[in-house]
């Protein structure tokens, strides 16, 4: 019996095992994918699992508002400058 993983195409800066699709908790923090169970304060820990999918709704009900990732930051090529001069 074959699983099929769906890969998010949009990439997400920061991914949580707890806003994954594939995070079940209850009894223990459980993962579909990996087959493996999960301590809780690995989940709240930053990764970058392969598997990752985006569900916004926190698997642990701690944040009711949900997961809203921050938009990458645009690079708009120009870099601040400070100019000293030395009048005395």
């Amino acid at each position: 019996m074959s699983m099929q993983i769906r890969m998010k195409e949009k990439k997400v800066s920061s991914q949580y095992c707890r806003y994954c699709s594939f995070m079940v908790c209850g009894d223990a923090n459980y993962c579909e994918v990996k087959h493996k169970t999960f301590s809780t304060e690995y989940i709240k820990r930053q990764n970058n699992c392969k598997f990752f999918d985006l569900n916004p709704m926190d698997a642990l009900f701690e944040n009711e508002r949900g997961y809203r990732p921050r938009e990458q930051k645009k690079d708009d090529g120009e870099q601040m400058r400070i100019e000293v001069s030395d009048e005395d």
